[in-house]
């Protein structure tokens, strides 16, 4: 029996059900009787199936009867009889009796005539056992059916959506990161030394949702083109909550993703989806200012007692600009330092008066930056391209700064680009700050996933870029963004120039130690189709996919895209918009992506309104055009990074200047192991004529009889075709990447 009907005799049960019968009450099956059935073992002698069934008289009335089974006879058990004066609670007509509930005591006073009917109703409940034992077992095996048919829905529903979710979540190998990362190891080389680092401005590589933006969404659904490309790395510039005064480098927060670009859950999926790629992703870092709405900086300016006050720097100043706490000018123009009406002090700003610096003397603002890089380290992010750490620190003596005027030295300046910023770049401290950044990163470093970091320095003095670097004892950057490419006018692009120049670099650093990197084109910055013509924009993609080191190319960059014309009223840049000077913007670079020669050129539907114009070149340069063209820039740029890809020579660090006249610049690029050598020999010519050379040059002799063209920028060579070193002619703008075979 079950626990409570053990107590119950069953002469004072069936009194129960009886008077309730005549009342018009409906005695239900126990559906609770399968939890009585995983009681402990030790009570199983005591175990019953218990029901109540409903049958009908031929007036109607529904009569209750009971089944018991039990191991031990109910009359004979210790517990039999022992409710027999319990109270049987009053009920409502149409109420369901539950019999593991219910008490089935009966204390009326008419005891005698009880048990008169008692006798009565044990000579029914004898002579229709048998009809009542059938009839509690077809209920009792329908009940069962009906509960296990209801769990079975409900389970196969379960299984189906937890089926759907498996089928619309990206599908990889979870052993892809750490299986690319094998590979390296073998090579001696980390992920980030044989990958090619793809920037994307989120705003404009694509669109998803017609506002004119792009967003995370859409970059997802680019994925595979840039997965396509062969590159390893993507970097987004920021994605983080701002205002958007400088279009994400002025955060209000930096632990969310701006609702222009989607969630934080679509971030997620963006970096679930790149790792299955076996691809890696970098977060922009801006730790030098916030935004004015920052949290931070709110509470900052709120009161000079703020406990934010000094995460700020505040310095006393006159409201109208008569008196300024020093001469420091912004990199946007005009003053570095705005006054606040609120508490009447001026903040420092070396951006817009939107971006407030930090205070890095504050141990606490260190503390809180470092715990940001934490927040996206757990996310799973592979590492940071670190925004101008050069302006982390500034000097605590709040000194003038001063500018050479017709070559007199004066602290009457105007123009930022004049000073000497002895008082707020690259001051004594400032590495220890990216030191403390490192040693968070390598807290988050293992064996399948080794944390990357990339410094943003313009500077003029060389070794203070390499500084970033750090040495054997204390680690800072992986390296520093190589800036000299980039900052080559037209007419340096020619071979004497260009030796001089990666010369200086790979001169400047140890390559066993201090990784070589290349940038030819950034969202700061002209692009190289705009600088050199379309033509040495190939030859110079050529040139950085092939020297030594970690290649960074500019979303675009891959089809040759040019700047867009932005007329003033379209102007969005506050670079140009505080200065009032349209040459400054650098809206131009940073159109949306030419995905086809449609209206919008696919980067979002053709009636929306994009944040800024496609440039007009996208009819004629798109990636849809250039896909279906064997000869394109597209199509050489894949296969530079397919063969650098794929070779050992172009992999390693290993270079040697061959050769630069004013038209011709070649260099070999070599690997040794276990005895053999590999060696490419790589020619360009940024003349405007060919040019015929002879390359018998000391060192190569060996390899002159076999020497095969690889590829030409051209791609009129693209297969194993021998050349003749000692009087090879590359036409304007062509060049060759040739193999060189040691003679047997």
């Amino acid at each position: 029996m079950s626990d409570v009907l053990d107590l119950v005799d069953r002469d004072t049960r069936h009194r129960y059900l009886e008077r309730a019968s005549k009342d018009g009450y409906a005695v239900l099956p126990d559906l609770n009787s399968r939890k009585r059935r995983t009681q402990p073992a030790q009570q199983a002698d005591h175990t019953e199936d218990q029901h109540a069934v409903v049958s009908s008289s031929a007036d109607g009335t529904a009569v209750g009867t009971s089944r018991s089974t039990n191991t031990n006879s109910g009359a004979n058990s210790p517990e039999a009889g022992n409710g027999a004066n319990d109270e049987v609670p009053l009920l409502a007509k149409g109420d369901i009796i539950d019999e593991d509930e219910e008490d089935m005591s009966d204390e009326d006073d008419d005891d005698n005539d009880d048990d008169s009917d008692d006798s009565k109703s044990k000579a029914s409940l004898n002579s229709d056992q048998k009809s009542t034992t059938a009839s509690q077992q077809h209920m009792s095996k329908r009940m069962r059916v009906a509960y296990w048919s209801c769990f079975s829905v409900v389970f196969s529903a379960g299984v189906a959506c937890i089926v759907l979710l498996i089928l619309a979540s990206p599908t990889c190998d979870n052993n892809a990161t750490i299986a690319n990362n094998t590979s390296n190891a073998t090579l001696g080389l980390s992920w980030w030394q044989r990958t090619v680092i793809y920037q994307v401005y989120p705003r404009s590589l694509q669109d998803s949702d017609n506002d004119g933006v792009g967003d995370i969404t859409g970059i997802i659904n680019r994925l595979d083109y840039i997965s396509g490309l062969g590159v390893k790395t993507i970097w987004l510039s920021p994605i983080f909550q701002s205002p958007m005064a400088d279009f994400g480098y002025d955060i209000s927060n930096y632990e969310n993703i701006d609702g222009i670009f989607g969630t934080l859950a679509d971030f997620d999926r963006l970096l679930s989806a790149i790792h299955c790629a076996s691809m890696y992703l970098l977060l922009d870092f801006v730790p030098n200012h916030t935004s004015d709405q920052h949290p931070w900086f709110v509470e900052s300016r709120a009161n000079r007692s703020n406990s934010k006050r000094n995460w700020y720097v505040w310095q006393d100043c006159s409201a109208d600009g008569s008196s300024m706490p020093n001469n420091w000018r912004s990199v946007f123009g005009g003053s570095a330092w705005q006054y606040d009406n609120m508490t009447g002090q001026c903040y420092l700003h070396q951006f817009t008066k939107e971006q407030p610096d930090l205070n890095y003397h504050n141990p606490q603002v260190k503390a809180a930056m470092e715990d940001v890089l934490r927040f996206w380290l757990r996310r799973g992010v592979d590492g940071f391209r670190i925004d101008a750490i050069g302006f982390l620190l500034e000097s605590a003596s709040f000194e003038n700064e001063t500018c050479n005027v017709d070559g007199v030295l004066t602290v009457n300046c105007s123009d930022y680009n004049t000073m000497n910023h002895t008082q707020t770049f690259a001051q004594p401290g400032y590495l220890d700050i990216v030191a403390r950044y490192r040693q968070v990163l390598d807290s988050f470093s293992n064996a399948s996933q080794e944390r990357f970091m990339v410094g943003e320095m313009y500077s003029p003095a060389l070794a203070d870029v390499v500084e970033l670097y750090g040495n054997s004892t204390t680690p800072l950057c992986n390296f520093p963004f190589n800036f000299l490419l980039l900052g080559l006018q037209r007419g340096d692009w020619n071979g004497v120039k260009l030796n001089e120049t990666v010369s200086q670099w790979l001169d400047a650093t140890n390559t066993s130690e201090q990784w070589p990197n290349w940038v030819l084109g950034n969202h700061d910055n002209s692009r190289v189709a705009s600088r050199l013509g379309s033509v040495l924009a190939r030859t110079a993609n050529f040139l950085l996919l092939t020297l030594p080191g970690t290649p960074t190319t500019y979303y675009g960059e891959e089809i040759g895209m040019v700047n867009g014309n932005i007329s003033w009223n379209q102007t969005r840049d506050p670079s140009a918009l505080n200065t009032g000077d349209i040459s400054k913007s650098r809206d131009p670079e940073r159109t949306p992506m030419q995905w086809n020669s449609s209206l919008n050129s696919g980067f979002t539907s053709p009636r929306v309104t994009t944040w800024l114009p496609v440039a007009s070149s996208y009819v004629d340069v798109n990636v849809a055009e250039q896909t279906d063209n064997s000869t394109s820039m597209l199509a050489l740029y894949k296969e530079l990074v397919r063969i650098r890809s794929s070779e050992l020579a172009l992999q390693n660090p290993g270079y040697r200047s061959i050769l630069a006249t004013p038209s011709l610049f070649a260099f070999a690029r070599e690997y040794n192991t276990s005895g053999t050598t590999s060696q490419f020999l790589v020619v360009l010519n940024f003349g405007a004529a060919s040019a015929t050379m002879n390359l018998t040059v000391p060192g190569l002799a060996a390899y002159q009889s076999t020497a095969h063209t690889v590829l030409s920028a051209s791609l009129s060579v693209r297969a194993s075709a021998a050349v003749d070193l000692t009087n090879l002619t590359l036409s304007a703008g062509e060049a060759y990447l040739v193999r060189l075979t040691p003679v047997s």
